[in-house]
């Protein structure tokens, strides 16, 4: 775990260092390999609305951890899969605004609205994925709304 945490740490610094920047809405210029990265974050909110939880978690890795743009603390990858699936997805709408590889880690960075039984809402998120195996797992996320500050400790 400590491993991993050093190497989002990386990622993280090396994300700061890119000079590169996107306007949001602007379309975004994709190497294969981001192509691909977009792909699958598109897909997983597929099986979201189509309830596939299991096809869902196949794709997250076993040290996932996410931090919700509504809690305090972070939660590991059954929480995550069990909070969004309690969510009946209607629609949804995604843009990339960033993805960047480092090596085996890459930050997936999206705007997104979605309308579901409680109505709409909107945010941001950044997706933290690790390639094992040749395979793109999820292995980190956090997202807050656009409308509301996230909540915080005191």
């Amino acid at each position: 775990m400590k491993k991993t945490l050093f190497l989002v740490m990386v990622l993280f610094g090396v994300f700061l260092v890119d000079n590169a920047s996107q306007t949001y809405g602007e379309e975004m210029q994709m190497s294969a390999e981001q192509k691909m990265l977009w792909e699958k974050a598109q897909k997983g909110w597929e099986k979201w609305k189509k309830g596939d939880i299991e096809s869902f978690k196949s794709g997250i890795h076993k040290d996932f951890a996410s931090w919700p743009r509504n809690k305090v603390f972070p939660e590991n990858k059954d929480a995550y899969a069990n909070r969004l699936f309690s969510i009946t997805l209607i629609s949804y709408k995604l843009d990339p605004v960033k993805i960047s590889i480092s090596g085996n880690l890459a930050l997936v960075m999206l705007y997104w609205t979605f309308t579901c039984q409680y109505g709409q809402f909107s945010g941001r998120t950044t997706n933290i994925y690790m390639k094992q195996d040749g395979k793109w797992y999820l292995t980190g996320n956090m997202t807050a709304s656009c409308k509301k500050p996230a909540i915080c400790p005191n």
